[in-house]
């Protein structure tokens, strides 16, 4: 067996190399960014989200994960890009539904796709059918950004008795790949463990979270923001409604690209989460103002 040739190079003229190299990449780079339309969240991705990234976004259920994604599909499509959507937990018409309510039933998009039908089972099967999905809308209708939603429908169902989180971890890894082979960004929905509703969440509290935040870019952590009466209850006092407000934390906990970590508040219109203004901060605090004086006239 011949030894492998000794090759070294000098730190300063690889660096030059480098150097040169990121300067050429910056006006691509730019151009292949894509902004989610939140101005405090694309200040700490630098932009946005860039080809070969995957990102990780998580929440307990029922705070609006799925929403989230849906939101930043529909602003990707304001911005000319298109969007891929693998729905594995609801349906496709449901799916189709909560777009149409963004768009007023105006149909006036043919920017966001996916498949009717989704191949079930898990394992590398699965991730085959995923891979050649994504190259095919990439190649034939130039899409730009893949939504899966969730991870946990890509788990083999006959190998449970091995360790759950080695499977995540396998999973997440090739999601990754594939992001990088076909040079897209992929955005993967994931569960949190089942947590006290007056409990913040965060990186630790993704369900078999040991690998899923080594492997990706970005993990995102969203929870809904509770009442201020709610705090004084239970989870079995009182519903879902009277629990949270229409506002929510989304926490990016974790980047690798750049470092930068912070929390963006966002509220629900009614359709979509859009960003928490200060006029908007100023409408509740008069709202708030009006639910007390009308409280305390009916109590007196």
């Amino acid at each position: 067996m011949t030894k492998p040739e000794v090759n070294y190079e000098w730190y300063g003229e690889l660096a030059r190399r480098v150097a040169e190299e990121d300067e050429k990449n910056k006006e691509l780079d730019k151009l292949l960014t894509m902004p989610t339309c939140y101005p405090i969240l694309d200040e700490m991705l630098d932009g946005g989200f860039r080809p070969g990234e995957l990102a990780i976004l998580s929440a307990p259920t029922k705070n609006g994960k799925t929403t989230l994604a849906q939101s930043i599909t529909w602003n990707l499509t304001k911005k000319g890009k298109r969007v891929l959507w693998f729905t594995m937990e609801m349906s496709w018409k449901e799916l189709t539904r909560k777009f149409m309510a963004m768009d007023d039933k105006k149909y006036s998009t043919n920017a966001i796709c996916y498949p009717l039908e989704n191949y079930h089972g898990g394992g590398q099967l699965q991730l085959d059918w995923l891979r050649e999905v994504i190259l095919n809308a990439k190649n034939v209708d130039g899409v730009d950004f893949v939504v899966i939603d969730h991870l946990h429908f890509l788990l083999p169902l006959k190998d449970f008795n091995t360790n759950i989180s080695f499977l995540i971890g396998g999973v997440v890894r090739e999601i990754k790949k594939i992001a990088i082979e076909l040079e897209i960004p992929i955005m993967l929905i994931a569960h949190t463990k089942k947590l006290d509703v007056d409990k913040t969440p965060d990186i630790n509290s993704i369900r078999d979270s040991s690998f899923i935040v080594q492997e990706s870019d970005f993990t995102f952590i969203m929870w809904r923001i509770r009442n201020k009466e709610s705090l004084k209850k239970t989870s079995e006092e009182s519903d879902m409604t009277e629990i949270y407000t229409n506002k929510s934390w989304l926490s990016l906990e974790a980047n690798r690209r750049t470092g930068k970590t912070g929390r963006v508040k966002l509220w629900h219109n009614g359709t979509m989460f859009v960003p928490y203004t200060p006029e908007q901060k100023d409408k509740d605090k008069m709202k708030d103002f009006t639910d007390f004086a009308n409280k305390k006239v009916f109590n007196m």
